[in-house]
């Protein structure tokens, strides 16, 4: 309190002098108004008028002082202010010396600096979060585009125009491709994925990912009966039983996934599979709807592949019992969100504290929402509350298949199908 006051006092130095000198005048007017009489100021004005030689020689000097006195005053200052600077650069260069400490250690130990990736914050404060450009790529229901304007719908498109009002966000120009999507929103062409993506170690390493919208199901799905797998059932196998017999027949398999989606990841990562052996759907197939064809169809045969489960079981070759999916239930829960750039730490939680609302406001919470956006199409009539909730789980599982350990704390899901 004391550095404060004196902080003041030295910044308004002249203010109070002023102040002091004109309560002083007045206390002295004060004493004086019974001697100053007509005559006093009559005879003093004619001794000043008579000695006004002798008078400014006093002045003069008195004024020379003061002014001398004002630049010392001054200097001082000037030398405080660059001790004060110079003892701010020798902390700086030794915390920077500190840091430089640090990062050698973390480099040693993997931890990877990328400074062309720092880039300072777009957003400092909510207020600021005026204009939203969001990347997208196709991936129906949740973004997908009319065939006569290339508008962007679908639910990811609804949720963040919820979140920050039609007239802020705005579309990337270009569609977005599996391979590139995080790549590009880390580099700042656009400020968040409208398309929830599904939250991947590979991922979180490049961008940050906000409280989990759903936690979505992945299936492993196979031609029944086949030579491979002869007589399986569907829905029999826990996720370990299933990497297991797919890496004993990993030399003899033909798979088929998506590059840069999570088909691709699960290939690589469980099967062990080497990626000059697999065929990757090309731009136009790069979907759920492709790696399904890709089982039942002999011109571009696959024994199996990975595939998010409502997306599977919308295809009608998982309706009629052309392509079964060998995994329990909720054996592979990811979490399913909105990818933004990593130090855009106030744009995460103004999403997250947007998406607490919708899911505290809106009936049925945000599954509620979902289903409204399904029920605008004419695949998903049939929907109710129950069926979103065989799908898409908001509860928080027991055990995530992933990701990273801010996941341990939260207390919602992240990411969808990239």
């Amino acid at each position: 309190m004391k550095n404060r006051m004196k902080n003041w006092v030295k910044e308004r130095r002249w203010e109070v002098i002023g102040i002091v000198a004109t309560l002083l005048g007045t206390i002295v007017a004060i004493i004086l108004a019974p001697i100053v009489t007509r005559e006093f100021l009559s005879d003093t004005y004619w001794v000043m008028r008579r000695n006004w030689c002798e008078i400014c020689l006093v002045l003069i000097p008195l004024v020379l002082v003061a002014v001398f006195i004002k630049q010392r005053a001054r200097r001082r200052e000037q030398t405080l202010e660059i001790r004060e600077f110079a003892d701010k650069q020798t902390q700086l260069l030794e915390e920077k010396a500190v840091l430089s400490e640090k990062l050698a250690v973390a480099e040693k130990e993997g931890f990877v600096w990328n400074a062309d990736k720092q880039e300072s914050r777009k957003f400092e404060r909510f207020e600021r979060i005026n204009k939203i450009v969001y990347g997208h790529i196709e991936y129906y229901p949740l973004v997908y585009y009319s065939q006569k304007d290339d508008f962007a719908r679908g639910i990811g498109i609804r949720l963040i125009e919820e979140i920050f009002g039609k007239t802020v966000v705005s579309k990337y120009p270009n569609r977005g491709r599996w391979e590139e999507l995080v790549n590009k929103l880390s580099a700042g062409e656009y400020d968040i994925v409208a398309t929830p993506l599904y939250e991947t170690r590979e991922r979180s390493k490049i961008v940050s990912f906000c409280s989990p919208i759903f936690f979505s199901d992945i299936g492993i799905y196979i031609k029944p009966n086949s030579e491979l797998f002869g007589a399986r059932e569907k829905n029999q196998l826990t996720f370990e039983q299933a990497v297991q017999l797919l890496q004993r027949l990993k030399d003899v398999l033909q798979l088929t996934a998506i590059d840069g989606e999570l088909s691709g990841k699960m290939i690589l990562k469980h099967v062990n599979s080497e990626k000059a052996k697999v065929n990757w759907l090309d731009r136009d197939e790069s979907n759920v709807a492709g790696l399904i064809s890709s089982v039942v169809d002999d011109s571009r045969p696959s024994d199996v592949v990975f595939a998010e489960v409502f997306q599977a079981e919308q295809t009608e070759a998982v309706k009629n019992g052309s392509v079964i999916n060998l995994l329990e239930p909720k054996q592979l829960l990811y979490p399913v969100s909105f990818a933004i750039r990593k130090q855009e730490y106030v744009l995460r939680h103004f999403i997250n504290l947007k998406l607490a609302e919708i899911d505290e406001e809106y009936a049925g919470g945000i599954l509620g929402f979902i289903l409204d956006e399904l029920k605008k199409h004419p695949d998903f009539q049939d929907f109710d509350l129950a069926k979103v909730r065989q799908y898409f789980v908001r509860e928080k599982p027991d055990k995530l298949m992933l990701t990273n350990p801010s996941m341990t704390s939260s207390s919602n899901g992240k990411e969808k199908t990239s």
